[in-house]
């Protein structure tokens, strides 16, 4: 299966590294395209009128492949659906630092 995944805590977060690795050793193409930066509690905002750079980041010892973007979490899989051309069987938005339920589902990432 094709894996996209993405979250809003940052492209090094420990929760979308592990579940993207666990994926990958299952044998998926995992791909995670995430903010750099941490963007909690951005939602579904998009970047207008402003470019933001993408780094595909090389780490050892990986399976997944990684994308860190200088952006939101909404931008971060346009980028991948429209500039890596990227087709997934499924989007994973997640794993969250902390705890997200009820209505922080509305605000946060």
């Amino acid at each position: 299966m094709n894996i996209l995944m993405t979250n809003d805590d940052g492209v090094h977060s420990d929760g979308i590294v592990f579940l993207a690795e666990e994926l990958a050793k299952q044998g998926h193409k995992v791909t995670v395209c995430a903010p750099s930066v941490n963007q909690s509690a951005t939602s579904h905002s998009i970047t207008l009128r402003k470019e933001y750079h993408a780094e595909k980041l090389n780490i050892p010892n990986r399976r997944a492949e990684y994308y860190a973007i200088a952006a939101l979490p909404v931008d971060c899989v346009q980028f991948a659906l429209l500039y890596l051309k990227i087709k997934p069987d499924l989007l994973i938005s997640g794993i969250n630092n902390g705890m997200n339920i009820g209505s922080d589902a509305i605000y946060s990432g």
